[in-house]
C-alpha cells in the first residue's frame, strides 16, 4: 500500500518516511456507451453510421449539442443495449462577421500660409523682436539661436507656424467595400481555423452591404463550409471549457 518508504539513522534518531500509494486513474473505455452530438449548428449533408442509431438524416437542421448518433442499439422489440456510437456526420455550417466603415474621413491639410515670430530670451525674460501672424489652427516649431553671454546667456527664440484646416474627404465606395470584405472574410477564416473541425472545406463565401443614412457602409460576410460535426459529448464540453478560458 506504499509508493515509497525509507528509514535513515541520524545520530540518536531514526527517521522514517512513508508515502501512500495513489489510486490508479480510471482508463477510458472505448466501448463504453456514449452518443455523438453536433459540435456546431448546421444542415446535415450526409450520415455514416458504424455503430449506434442515426437520429438525423440529410437535409435536417441541427443545433449544437443535439444528438446525431445515439449510443444505443435495438436488440429486440423490448430490449436495447448501450454501445459506443461510431460514425461521421457531414454538415453545411456558416461562419459570419459584421463590420462598419465611414464613407467620409476628416483630413488635416496645410493651407500654405506660414508666419515666423522672434524674441530675445534672457533666462526667464523675453523681449519681442518681430511678430508674425497668429492662426487659429497651426503646427508650431521653435528653435533657439545663441547670441552670446558667458554669465548671462542670451538667445533668440524663433517660433514658426504653419496653418492647416480640417477637410472632409469622401472615400472611394468600391475600394472601401473591397477592404471591408477582405477584413471580415479574414475574420471568418480565422474563426473557422480556431474551430479545428475535421475535413473542413470552404464551399462558398459572400459579403452583403447596406448604407446607413449615407454616412457609413455596413457589411456582413459569410463563409459557408462543409465539415464533420459529430463529436462525443465530453469533447464538446472540453471545447466549451477552453473557449471560456480564452
Amino acid at each position: 500500500g506504499c509508493a515509497y518508504a525509507s528509514v535513515v539513522r541520524k545520530g540518536a534518531w531514526v527517521v522514517a518516511e512513508v508515502a501512500g500509494e495513489s489510486a490508479p486513474p480510471q482508463l477510458y473505455a472505448l466501448d463504453a456507451p456514449r452518443d455523438l452530438v453536433a459540435a456546431r449548428d448546421g444542415v446535415v449533408l450526409s450520415v455514416n453510421v458504424k455503430s449506434g442509431t442515426a437520429l438525423v438524416k440529410p437535409g435536417d437542421t441541427v443545433r449544437r449539442g443535439q444528438v446525431l448518433i445515439s449510443g444505443s442499439e435495438r436488440v429486440s422489440k423490448e430490449e436495447t443495449r448501450g454501445e459506443a456510437a461510431l460514425g461521421s456526420v457531414t454538415a453545411r455550417i456558416w461562419f459570419t462577421a459584421q463590420g462598419e466603415a465611414p464613407l467620409c474621413r476628416r483630413e488635416m491639410r496645410y493651407t500654405g500660409r506660414e508666419s515666423t515670430s522672434t524674441c530675445l530670451k534672457l533666462m526667464g525674460l523675453e523681449a519681442p523682436l518681430t511678430q508674425g501672424e497668429d492662426f487659429p489652427l497651426s503646427i508650431q516649431s521653435q528653435e533657439e539661436l545663441d547670441v552670446g553671454g558667458l554669465f548671462l546667456p542670451l538667445h533668440i527664440l524663433r517660433t514658426h507656424q504653419k496653418e492647416y484646416r480640417w477637410e472632409t474627404v469622401a472615400e472611394d465606395p468600391q475600394a472601401l467595400k473591397a477592404s471591408l470584405a477582405d477584413q471580415l472574410l479574414a475574420q471568418c477564416q480565422a474563426e473557422m481555423e480556431s474551430a479545428a473541425l475535421e475535413n473542413a472545406e470552404i464551399i462558398d463565401k459572400w459579403t452583403d452591404f447596406s448604407m446607413i443614412i449615407e454616412e457609413s457602409i455596413r457589411a456582413r460576410a459569410v463563409l459557408e463550409v462543409s465539415a464533420e460535426i459529430a463529436v462525443s459529448r465530453g469533447n464538446l464540453e472540453e471545447q466549451s471549457f477552453w473557449k471560456e478560458i480564452r
